[in-house]
C-alpha cells in the first residue's frame, strides 16, 4: 500500500480556470465509457499535458497529422529545437477508425499501437512520410532513425485507442514508460475527471461497498426442503444433501470473492502507477528543482531588455521583439501553471480513490470463514 502520512500536497498560485476547450469543439461526452475518443480531445488533452514542457515536447494537432504536409511554422519550431519530442497521433481509417500515437525525435520515431491487428501497415507508413521528412531534415547530414513499433498495453475492446494514444502520450512527457499493467478503460474515468473538473465528492470510480461483500447464488441449486416427517435414514439423507449444498454456496461465494479481490488489486496497482505519472509530470520542464524552462527563458529576456535600455542608442526593434516574447512567455508561464494546478488536484482526488478503495477491499477478507470446515459443521449442527 501506498503510505500516505509525509505526502504534501502542492500548493500553486491559483489562476483563471484550465479550459479544456478547441474551436473545433470538444465532445467531452466521447470520454464516456465504450465510446470513441474524438481527434480534438486527444488534442486538448496531449497540448495541455506538453504546455508543461513546451520547450521539450510537443503535440501535432490531429487535423494536422492526418494529412500530407506539417506546417511551416511547425517544422522551424522543431528545427530550432531539435532535442524536441514530437507527439503524433494518427488515425488511421482503412480497417475501421483506429487511433495511433507515434513519439518522434531526432533520436529515435518509435510507433505505440494498442491493437496492431487494427492497423493498415501501408496505410500507417503513408502518413509517416511527411513527419519522417522533418525528422530527416533535422538530423541531416547524419541517417535518420527509421520508425520503429515498441511495445506498449493492450486494449481489451474496440474502443479505447483513443485512451491509450491520451495515457502513452502523458507518459511521455513525463519521460516514463507505460506500465505493462495499464488499464486503458480505467484511465478513462481518470481523463473524463480530470477534462471535466470532476473531483472525490461523487467518487471518480464508481464503487458499492455492499456490492464488494455480496456474492451471486445464481446457477447454485436450491436448498432441499426437508421432510414433513422423516425416519432417521430420511434426515441423515437430507442432512447430507444440505451440507453439499452449503459446502457449493460456500466454495462459489469464495471464488467470487477471489475474482473481486484480485480485480480490486489491480485497480490499485494502476491508480498506484496513475498517481505516480500525475506527481513526475507536475514536474515536466523543471531544469532543476523549483525552477522550470519558462521562468529561466523570461528570466534571459527581461535581463537582455535590460541591458538594451543602457545602450545609448537603444535598438527599437528588438526592443519590441524581447517585450513580445516576454508576454508570449507570462502567457506561457500562466498556463503551465494552470494545468500544474489542475494535475496537483487530479493527484489528490486520485490519492483519495486509493485510500477508500484500499480501506474496502480489506472487508473481503470477512467472508474468508466461508471457506473452513468447522464453519460448514457448525452450521450443519445448529441446523440439528
Amino acid at each position: 500500500m501506498l503510505d500516505f502520512s509525509k505526502r504534501q500536497r502542492v500548493i500553486l498560485p491559483f489562476p483563471n480556470k484550465l479550459d479544456l476547450s478547441s474551436k473545433h469543439g470538444f465532445n467531452i461526452q466521447c470520454l464516456e465509457d465504450d465510446q470513441y475518443i474524438e481527434g480534438t480531445v486527444i488534442s486538448e488533452i496531449l497540448n495541455a499535458a506538453c504546455a508543461l514542457s513546451p520547450f521539450s515536447t510537443m503535440c501535432m494537432d490531429t487535423l494536422i497529422s492526418n494529412h500530407d504536409s506539417i506546417p511551416q511554422r511547425i517544422r522551424a519550431r522543431f528545427l530550432a529545437q531539435r532535442d524536441m519530442i514530437i507527439l503524433y497521433p494518427l488515425n488511421l481509417a482503412s480497417k475501421g477508425r483506429h487511433w495511433v500515437l507515434v513519439v518522434a525525435s531526432a533520436a529515435s520515431v518509435n510507433i505505440l499501437d494498442s491493437l496492431p491487428s487494427a492497423t493498415d501497415e501501408q496505410e500507417l507508413k503513408g502518413l509517416l512520410r511527411s513527419l519522417l521528412s522533418l525528422i530527416g531534415e533535422a538530423t541531416a547530414p547524419a541517417e535518420p532513425p527509421t520508425a520503429t513499433h515498441v511495445p506498449c498495453p493492450r486494449q481489451s475492446n474496440t474502443t479505447d485507442c483513443g485512451v491509450a494514444v491520451i495515457v502513452n502520450g502523458l507518459y511521455a512527457v513525463a519521460c516514463q514508460d507505460v506500465p505493462t499493467t495499464t488499464d486503458y478503460a480505467l484511465w478513462r474515468r481518470i481523463l473524463l475527471a480530470f477534462s471535466t473538473g470532476r473531483r472525490a465528492s461523487k467518487g471518480i470510480l464508481t464503487h458499492d461497498s455492499e456490492e464488494l461483500l455480496t456474492v451471486s447464488t445464481c446457477g447454485t441449486p436450491l436448498p432441499p426442503a426437508p421432510p414433513t416427517k422423516m425416519t432417521e435414514a430420511e434426515f441423515i439423507s437430507w442432512d447430507k444433501q444440505y451440507q453439499r449444498y452449503r459446502r457449493e454456496i460456500a466454495i462459489s461465494a469464495q471464488r467470487q470473492l477471489n475474482v473481486a479481490r484480485t480485480r480490486h488489486e489491480s485497480v490499485l496497482e494502476t491508480l498506484e502507477d496513475i498517481i505516480g505519472v500525475f506527481g513526475r509530470l507536475q514536474l515536466a520542464g523543471s531544469s532543476r528543482p523549483g525552477v522550470d524552462q519558462i521562468q529561466e527563458e523570461l528570466a534571459n529576456c527581461h535581463s537582455a531588455m535590460q541591458s538594451l535600455s543602457r545602450l545609448r542608442q537603444p535598438m527599437a526593434a528588438m526592443k519590441d521583439e524581447l517585450e513580445t516574447t516576454c508576454i508570449r512567455l507570462a502567457e506561457a508561464q500562466n498556463r503551465r501553471t494552470m494545468v500544474q494546478l489542475e494535475m496537483a488536484k487530479m493527484e489528490d482526488a486520485i490519492r483519495d480513490e486509493y485510500e477508500a478503495l484500499h480501506g474496502r477491499l480489506a472487508t473481503l477478507g470477512l467472508w474468508d470463514v466461508l471457506n473452513t470446515e468447522d464453519a460448514v459443521e457448525q452450521s450443519t449442527i445448529i441446523l440439528r
